[in-house]
């Protein structure tokens, strides 16, 4: 090619040994290793920034846990201290984990922290589903009906407690429409109510059964659970398994870490020496977090 043929628009004209793909794999932009080196230096102090945060956190659960059970007279009580201290630390994302799990409306969800819970969802549902008006003797039995629930001296699980509501909406529901009346009330209401009252018994016994009652009734939930997930149903005439799992949810095994933590400290031989247990429950707790 002559020099009159050139294209001045290419440059490589003046180069004949220039090789492009080797020129861009070699070119490297200043600017380009500046932003990337500023990006990977604010990463680092961002990631260590955290880890301070999160040092800083545990110490002072560690602390708080310390304080708590220094005056502790036995293992038990130590470890009933310790869980009840998790118990505090993980309810609101626990309930925030088990009203996306059910879809509960938020007026729902918070409706299930009142202490008239129970109480507001049943007269609602018999006055507006069922068009009863609310008599004397109709509050008794409402009453009566949760006074029950709550003394639950038997310790049953909140998915059998939560039974009785149903049943008791179900009776009324024939009594004043007609037998099997029950079977034709509006499934979402009544799964929203159900679900609701389930939750806010879960907190009430997280927050008011003492440790041991507790566990006792979280255990007796899981074994329940087993059981009837092994049970067949038969829905319109043919054989299915209906999954149970949403109905025995718990503020503990909805959280699998939470449940396991748990589970650990509870496993714990509370035979040991006071001051031995005591620093292995500490050093737990503190492994906990790491």
């Amino acid at each position: 090619m002559s020099y009159y043929d050139y294209d001045p628009s290419d440059w490589t004209f003046y180069n004949p040994d220039y090789n492009e793909d080797e020129f861009d794999d070699d070119y490297n932009d200043p600017q380009q290793s500046t932003n990337e080196e500023q990006k990977d230096s604010y990463n680092k102090i961002n990631t260590d920034s955290k880890k301070k945060e999160q040092k800083v956190k545990n110490a002072e659960r560690l602390k708080l846990v310390t304080k708590k059970i220094a005056s502790c007279k036995n293992n038990k009580q130590i470890r009933s201290n310790v869980i009840r201290i998790l118990l505090n630390m993980n309810i609101e994302d626990s309930i925030s984990n088990y009203v996306k799990r059910e879809y509960l409306p938020e007026k729902y969800a918070n409706l299930a922290k009142e202490r008239n819970c129970l109480e507001t969802l049943i007269k609602i549902f018999l006055k507006e589903n069922l068009d009863y008006s609310l008599t004397s003797d109709i509050i008794n039995e409402i009453n009566y009906l949760i006074d029950t629930i709550y003394k639950n001296i038997e310790l049953d699980i909140v998915y059998n407690r939560v039974r009785k509501i149903q049943k008791f909406i179900h009776e009324k529901a024939d009594l004043k429409l007609g037998n099997n009346a029950s079977l034709k009330l509006p499934p979402e209401v009544m799964r929203k109510i159900l679900s609701t009252s389930r939750l806010h018994l879960n907190i009430l016994d997280s927050k008011e059964l003492e440790i041991e009652s507790f566990i006792s009734i979280i255990t007796k939930s899981e074994k329940e659970h087993l059981k009837y997930n092994d049970v067949k149903y038969t829905f319109s005439g043919k054989k299915t398994k209906r999954n149970y799992d949403k109905d025995f949810n718990t503020l503990i095994t909805i959280d699998d870490t939470l449940a396991l933590n748990i589970k650990k400290i509870n496993e714990l031989d509370l035979n040991k020496p006071l001051v031995i247990f005591r620093k292995e429950i500490l050093l737990m707790f503190d492994s906990l977090f790491q």
